[in-house]
C-alpha cells in the first residue's frame, strides 16, 4: 500500500482512539468538532486526504500535537479498536441483577 494511504488510515485510527477514550459517539464527536458525522466517519476509515491546514486545525480543536495524529501506535490492520466501557442505561432505582453462579 502506498505511504499516503497508510498515513490516512493511521490518522483515522488515532482519531478514533482519541474519540473513544474521551467517551464520544461519532455523532457527538462530529457535533463537538463542527463537522458532519459522515465526514468524521470517512476520516476515521482513512478515506479522506486532509490538508495540513485541516490536520492542524483538527489537532488544535482536540488539543493534541498534529504529529501525534500521524504516529503509529503499534496497531495492525487486524487490531481491534480499544474497548470503551459505556455508561449503564439502567435506571438508578432499578436493582442490579444478581451474579450468575460460578460453574466448577
Amino acid at each position: 500500500m502506498e505511504k499516503r494511504g497508510r498515513l490516512n488510515r493511521q490518522l483515522g485510527e488515532n482519531l478514533r482512539a482519541i474519540r473513544l477514550a474521551r467517551g464520544y459517539t461519532q455523532e457527538a464527536w462530529a457535533i463537538h468538532l463542527g463537522y458532519d458525522r459522515t465526514y468524521v466517519a470517512s476520516v476515521e476509515r482513512g478515506e479522506r486526504n486532509l490538508t495540513l491546514d485541516t490536520l492542524t486545525a483538527l489537532a488544535e480543536q482536540i488539543e493534541v500535537d498534529p504529529l501525534e495524529l500521524l504516529e503509529s501506535r503499534g496497531t495492525t490492520e487486524a487490531a481491534e479498536p480499544p474497548a470503551v466501557r459505556r455508561p449503564s442505561r439502567r435506571r438508578a432505582d432499578t436493582p442490579e441483577p444478581s451474579p450468575r453462579p460460578q460453574r466448577a
